[in-house]
């Protein structure tokens, strides 16, 4: 058995960044950038108020005559002289003559009067033009991962379209004659294939696109036959079927097929029959059957893939760590790393972790709720309550 670390080292070395490809602005949300954007103009455009107020001249005043408004969008076709002043709404243009933008809960209106509570400084309340990017400058470079406010900014810089890294197409088999589907119905030793959705739904929370491919019996060559289906995606997750038992047929066909294993078993708890292969340009995963050790092998080895495949930078691939109080004792039986699912809150003395009742990993139903898996290092049976541990956070966190 190989360390967590090292199983993620050898996935992620396998695993390329993917090519560009062309998307409309709100199509991109959440990718990462592939190209260069530079300024069509400068930003802003041109010297306008910060606020509603006045436009004046600083060295004027107390006493100023009003002679004018300017809204945004307006273009001034008159001058601020001496002893002038203009009515200004937030955003518009300066016009010519004026140097500072007085708030106009600093004015006391008298007619077609103003007068100054006190002297402005020239320049104050305006934001001057190119003061935030200059035409021809770089907006936003490659590795850029487009939130609202890059978005935004695109938007500004009329990119209807933009070059993203491609999100990876990832095809989800689930194996075994005792799963049925969604709405099949059960019959007695047989149990729903929850698998296929909970991945399904990490997929899509992590950037990918799920194909969902449904059961495959416990039968090589159909098994076969659906690997051989999932080679068109960029990434193959199957369910189940790829320990030491006497129906786990999975080795058996990517041996077939001329794929190339990587790993196999790694040592934690839950999790540790997991396969990792490589046929041609695909990369392949046999996770564990059980839901909990799933589901948590999907957060430590196929999520970072996926978000290292979508162009993402290093420090985003894998699930934040961070250092929690236990809220009560935890204890493990210490024969290799331990994941205890819990729930992690943020108190007034620091982060907390709250284990749940059970670290059994067909509990499926403990996924609720669950926030974070502290764990002890092989060897280590139990931390007592108050002691740090560390936490890999897969969820949100809320109090």
């Amino acid at each position: 058995m190989i360390s967590v670390e090292e199983a993620q080292e050898l996935i992620l070395a396998a695993v390329q960044v993917a090519p560009p490809e062309r998307l409309d602005l709100l199509s991109a949300r959440g990718r990462v950038l592939a190209e260069t954007v530079t300024a069509r103009q400068d930003f802003p455009p041109y010297d306008n108020s910060a606020m509603d107020g006045y436009a004046v001249r600083s060295q004027d005043g107390p006493a100023l005559q009003v002679i004018g408004t300017v809204a945004a969008g307006q273009v001034p076709d008159f001058t601020v002289g001496s002893g002038q002043a203009v009515r200004i709404m937030t955003g518009a243009m300066v016009p010519t003559g004026a140097d500072a933008v007085v708030m106009q809960e600093n004015v006391r209106a008298e007619g077609v009067q103003i007068v100054l509570a006190q002297a402005p400084q020239s320049g104050s309340n305006i934001r001057r033009q190119g003061e935030f990017n200059r035409s021809g400058s770089a907006l936003l470079k490659p590795g850029a991962i487009l939130g609202p406010g890059e978005i935004a900014i695109l938007a500004a810089a009329q990119r209807s379209f933009v070059m993203v890294h491609r999100a990876p197409t990832v095809a989800i088999l689930s194996t075994g004659n005792e799963l049925v589907g969604i709405d099949g119905t059960l019959s007695t030793g047989q149990i729903v294939d929850s698998n296929q959705y909970g991945i399904a739904a990490q997929i899509a929370e992590a950037g990918g696109v799920p194909r969902l491919l449904g059961i495959a019996p416990d039968d090589p060559d159909q098994i076969r036959a659906s690997v051989e289906a999932a080679l068109s995606a960029d990434f193959v997750l199957t369910s189940g079927g790829a320990s030491v038992g006497q129906f786990d047929y999975l080795p058996k066909v990517l041996a077939d097929l001329g794929a190339e294993v990587v790993l196999y078993k790694i040592n934690m708890k839950p999790g540790k029959p997991l396969m990792f292969a490589k046929l041609g340009d695909r990369q392949i995963w046999g996770l564990p059957g059980n839901p909990v050790s799933s589901l948590f092998c999907f957060w430590q080895f196929v999520r970072p893939a996926i978000r290292k495949r979508l162009g993402y930078p290093e420090s985003a691939w894998r699930l934040p760590v961070i250092s929690a109080a236990l809220s009560q004792d935890l204890r493990a039986k210490g024969d290799r790393r331990a994941y205890l699912r819990g729930r992690v809150q943020l108190t007034a003395n620091g982060w907390q972790f709250a284990p749940y009742r059970t670290d059994n990993s067909g509990d499926l139903v403990s996924l609720a709720g669950i926030n974070g898996f502290a764990w002890l290092e092989a060897g280590i049976t139990s931390a007592t309550a108050g002691s740090q541990v560390p936490v890999v956070i897969v969820g949100e966190i809320t109090n």
